[in-house]
């Protein structure tokens, strides 16, 4: 499954991802597709998320950046905010979203 790409039944009991990095605590960073607003919608419609991974994608500490998807509305405002994120110079997410990164050591959990 591609995790980028969202099904049209999102009464899945499952959602299954990849992940771009994780630490031995399970903190994970994800996000590197650029379809996160769309994957956190998909992951909380399901009643349980899976998180695939290679060993190659297991580190000792998780390392910026941080890849954010950030609304255009307030986005001059948002990125006050975040302080060390920085637009990417990507194309926009599949959503119409602007691709940041974060050099913040700081990790989030979507449930």
């Amino acid at each position: 499954m591609n995790p980028g790409v969202v099904r049209s039944d999102a009464t899945d009991d499952e959602e299954r991802t990849a992940a771009d990095q994780v630490n031995p605590d399970g903190w994970l960073i994800k996000g590197g597709g650029a379809a996160h607003t769309r994957e956190k919608i998909v992951a909380s419609a399901a009643e349980r998320f899976v998180v695939i991974l290679s060993s190659g994608k297991l580190v000792e500490r998780l390392r910026p950046p941080v890849p954010l998807e950030l609304l255009v509305f307030g986005l001059p405002t948002t990125l006050r905010a975040l302080g060390a994120a920085r637009v990417r110079g990507v194309r926009p997410s599949p959503d119409g979203g602007v691709i940041a990164g974060s050099s913040r050591r700081s990790v989030w959990w979507c449930p």
